[in-house]
């Protein structure tokens, strides 16, 4: 290739990576909206298409706007000043502490369940068995616990994880052991799949794609030999941490599946044992499914991935205002003590849990039939509710672009978790309880020691 067509095709991979870089989030929001639209067609067809394009609509008119809003904002303040200024020491003695601190949480967080879910889970043959303490994590009595360790796997471990991989390797591994048997071990999918999101996000921004992709496309042996070896050590890197959390995924299936690790007798006599008289239904499931192919596990996740979040977001259009009337405010947790309502009445995903997992709910079962954060404010104000979730998330989104002066290599690895999250639960408590906020505070405490470049966020990307 000539100097022409080599300046060319820099500038058209520059062009697409700046393009990208500066609305990362929303381009990420986007896909999973997609993949919604996707499991919604699948499971509906298109029966309820046309209030996810209202959503749609009024997202991306919401966002547009506040970005030109924003830009002058981005402006005026230079909000990169907002950071603390400690030692590299005082730092990293802060993450030594934090792990301690963690590894004493979770002796006490076994104790006051009363077992390690995952070891006793693996002794029981019984599914219902299995449900219950399964359940019994998330209803723990105590409130400070129960909140604890949502903060601490929705927020301070990703963050101190990747802190750690970025600062101390060795200090890593200590947290890549700990933090990772803990979130397993609590057999919740998305626990032991969000440490390791800011991780995988954080490599794959540190790729220098338009070296390798313009080295692949010219042509050039030379920049091919040089830009190869560090890009397949990153793409191996991404491979192992997302191979870690997909294997204790297929490993928490097929404990919780007694099917997939025993026979039909086996667990007619462990269901027996336990004065369930072998109940028909669940052993007709067992027989049929006899098969232990790993497969399954595999299955259950790509569905839960592609088509389970869409499948959910029909069953509330298909379920409100049918069967259950518009909320009205009342379905926000905050709210409904001031609107002198009782949120336990309006509380929708508990409710839809019980009519769609009937055989679970008889059982004794709780669970919470969740849906994509626009849902919930569908649920209390219908259509009006989709212009209320489009407004709040695009605001938040355009904030987040100018708190971190546009720099995608920062803006993914702490944010784009909770894009995730956003697929199957509420704004609000995504924000709050979920750790999203918590997380922004924790990157700026440890801004300064994580970015060698300090300078790196006070120059916009324009």
């Amino acid at each position: 290739m000539n100097q022409q067509s080599d300046n060319k095709l820099l500038s058209f991979i520059d062009t697409c990576i700046d393009f990208i870089s500066k609305d990362i989030l929303l381009y990420l929001y986007l896909s999973i909206l997609s993949l919604l639209m996707i499991g919604l067609i699948y499971s509906y067809q298109f029966k309820y298409i046309t209030p996810i394009l209202f959503y749609f609509t009024a997202f991306v008119g919401f966002y547009l706007l506040f970005k030109l809003l924003f830009k002058k904002l981005g402006d005026k303040f230079d909000f990169s000043r907002l950071n603390f200024n400690f030692s590299a020491s005082f730092y990293h003695k802060s993450l030594i502490i934090a792990l301690v601190f963690i590894v004493i949480f979770m002796v006490l967080h076994y104790i006051a369940i009363g077992y390690i879910p995952i070891i006793k889970s693996y002794l029981s043959l019984d599914y219902y068995k299995i449900a219950l303490m399964r359940q019994k994590i998330k209803e723990i009595d105590s409130t400070l616990i129960k909140y604890i360790s949502s903060f601490s796997v929705k927020a301070v471990i990703p963050i101190l994880m990747l802190v750690a991989y970025i600062k101390d390797k060795k200090l890593f591994m200590a947290y890549f052991v700990i933090c990772s048997f803990y979130a397993f071990s609590l057999m919740q999918k998305s626990y032991i799949v969000g440490i390791f999101v800011p991780i995988i996000l954080y490599v794959s921004m540190s790729i220098e794609i338009k070296d390798f992709v313009y080295s692949i496309l010219s042509f050039d042996l030379s920049q091919i030999k040089k830009s190869t070896p560090s890009f397949i050590k990153k793409i191996a890197l991404i491979a192992f941490f997302i191979f870690i959390p997909l294997a204790c995924n297929y490993l928490t299936v097929f404990v919780a599946n007694p099917m997939l690790r025993a026979s039909k007798e086996e667990i007619e006599a462990e269901m027996n044992k336990n004065k369930q008289d072998g109940d028909k239904e669940y052993l007709a499931f067992v027989e049929s499914s006899l098969s232990k192919d790993i497969a399954v596990a595999g299955t259950a996740l790509s569905n839960r991935v592609f088509f389970k979040p869409g499948e959910m977001v029909g069953v509330w259009l298909d379920k409100i205002p049918s069967e259950f009337p518009y909320a009205k405010g009342c379905g926000y947790h905050f709210l409904a003590p001031f609107l002198g309502c009782e949120y336990e009445d309006y509380d929708y995903s508990r409710k839809l849990y019980d009519i769609t997992k009937k055989k679970e709910a008889s059982k004794g079962l709780k669970g919470t039939f969740t849906a994509a954060h626009f849902m919930y404010d569908y649920a209390n104000f219908g259509y009006y509710g989709f212009i209320i979730a489009a407004f709040l998330l695009a605001l938040l989104l355009n904030f987040i672009s100018v708190f971190f002066n546009n720099q995608a290599n920062w803006i993914l690895p702490i944010n784009g978790l909770f894009i995730l999250w956003l697929s199957s639960a509420a704004f609000y408590s995504t924000l709050f309880s979920g750790g999203w906020m918590l997380s922004i505070l924790l990157f700026i405490f440890y801004k300064n020691y994580i970015i060698a470049d300090k300078n790196k966020l006070s120059n916009n990307s324009n």
